[in-house]
């Protein structure tokens, strides 16, 4: 039996879909038990349903699009858990890195915010691009990184006593500052702001 032909939700072509992550799997791996259990939370308590044994999938790309941004998630990867060599020097009070590459970083995050915005499951649904989200889709299927105010995004390294909690991941949700409408997620540990409001779309 042939696999069914989806629309592909980055490439719009009707192709069989992948079980697609919606955040990449490295997020998750330092969070599973000793049998390979991820147990969700929403804010202190835990989910009402079973533990996941894979971070949450859905029928989302197909195979070529995996493979247009599986190397976006490597070099992201290495970033946060180590393989890329980078170089930091102290702002006042921020540390400032270089040696990153631009596009592969930016790419990689616009992809990010995009799939959580297209995800069914109810664990994303606060992040909702609206308007926005055709335009990051064309980015992400473009390559096109754009201008750092593009979508902005800030990735924060919280620490506890000196240690990154690398195990810690929260349902994402959005809130509003000075500069407009943001969603923020903490995966592996990591929190990230995604700006989106503060962009100004053709025609608003």
């Amino acid at each position: 039996m042939s696999p069914e032909f989806v629309t592909c939700k980055l490439c719009l072509q009707d192709k069989p879909l992948q079980n697609s992550h919606v955040v990449p799997e490295f997020f998750y791996k330092p969070s599973y038990d000793e049998k390979h259990r991820i147990y969700a939370r929403i804010g202190g308590k835990l989910a009402h349903m079973p533990p996941l044994q894979k971070g949450f999938r859905e029928g989302l790309l197909c195979w070529d699009c995996e493979q247009k941004l599986s190397p976006y998630e490597k070099y992201n990867r290495e970033i946060l858990y180590g393989g890329v060599q980078i170089t930091g020097s102290k702002k006042r009070h921020r540390i400032e890195f270089t040696g990153l590459d631009y596009q592969r970083v930016r790419v990689f995050y616009l992809s990010l915010l995009w799939r959580m915005s297209i995800a069914s499951h109810w664990f994303w649904k606060e992040v909702d691009l609206g308007q926005h989200e055709e335009r990051v889709r064309k980015m992400v299927l473009q390559e096109d990184s754009g201008a750092p105010h593009d979508y902005g995004v800030y990735c924060i390294a919280p620490l506890f006593d000196g240690y990154l909690l690398t195990d810690f991941i929260l349902q994402p949700d959005f809130k509003r500052n000075h500069r407009g409408r943001f969603y923020r997620v903490v995966l592996g540990g990591f929190l990230f702001m995604f700006y989106v409001s503060a962009v100004r779309l053709a025609g608003c």
